[in-house]
């Protein structure tokens, strides 16, 4: 199995084809997510209400409470508490291959 997880930050999914039919224009981004084909997700939430504090909820599968980063701009590189697990560190020591563009801590 694989699995492609994309985060777009900002993206404004009403104004893309993919999640509201309603757009007449196709954009860049609608095209190259067609020709890769797969699930794009539309009824998702999320724990916290900014990209740090929920790409640290991503990576540490805890709430912000529990990961360190509790406040707007605690981005997890410098504020996932010590000595709990992360997604990357998860999937090494399982043996997946996976690559990213994120840091691993």
């Amino acid at each position: 199995m694989k699995i492609l997880c994309i985060f777009f930050d900002m993206l404004r999914a009403e104004l893309q084809q993919s999640f509201n039919p309603q757009i007449k224009d196709i954009s860049p981004i609608d095209k190259w997510m067609r020709k890769l084909g797969g699930v794009a997700y539309r009824n998702c939430y999320t724990p916290a209400p900014d990209t740090s504090r929920s790409l640290g909820c991503i990576y540490s599968g805890r709430y912000p409470e529990r990961n360190g980063c509790t406040k707007r701009n605690q981005w997890p590189k410098y504020f996932l508490k010590n000595g709990i697990g992360n997604l990357n560190k998860f999937l090494s020591e399982e043996d997946f291959d996976f690559y990213t563009t994120i840091p691993p801590n």
